[in-house]
């Protein structure tokens, strides 16, 4: 397993959501393992991709206040995405955490994102905190595509029964 924490970066991502559903831009901030350490650095190159963990905020925070978890994700050879909407909506945050997993198939096939062929879309999980970990289970009830979940201190808003 590829473990540097030296060479962790993040960068800012905001992408056209045109899944018809949720927000029409999502933001995330995305903590990659980096060829080497810098500002700016490029992404390691990894054949097939890196595995990724999609991660939800709890309630009245954001993705990119949780920056110890994605570096900790990064610096043991995963890319951690950490979404930034939904902030105080948990169906907002429900319909994006969807659309996420075709924009991350978007971005790895693109030929102009610095994402290019990042992602191994086979091992992509998605995760989350509080209501991002009540959003965490109806995301993979809804089959989307992401392969495993993790939710930390889950928070189910009341609107449906799992």
């Amino acid at each position: 397993m590829w473990r540097n924490p030296s060479t962790v970066r993040s960068l800012r991502l905001t992408c056209v959501n045109s899944t018809g559903s949720g927000s029409a831009r999502i933001a995330a901030r995305v903590y990659y393992p980096a060829q080497s350490a810098g500002r700016d650095a490029p992404l390691k190159a990894r054949s097939g991709g890196w595995p990724a963990l999609v991660f939800l905020h709890g309630l009245g925070g954001l993705g990119r206040f949780y920056t110890d978890l994605g570096a900790h994700f990064a610096a043991r050879g995963y890319i951690a995405v950490q979404h930034d909407t939904g902030q105080f909506s948990s169906a907002t945050q429900a319909r994006d955490a969807a659309a996420l997993f075709s924009i991350l198939r978007t971005e790895t096939n693109s030929t102009t994102s610095f994402f290019r062929g990042a992602f191994d879309m086979q091992r992509i999980a998605i995760g989350g905190h509080s209501m991002g970990g009540g959003n965490t289970i109806r995301t993979l009830a809804a089959n989307i595509g992401y392969r495993a979940g993790i939710g930390w201190a889950p928070w189910d808003h009341g609107s449906q029964n799992y």
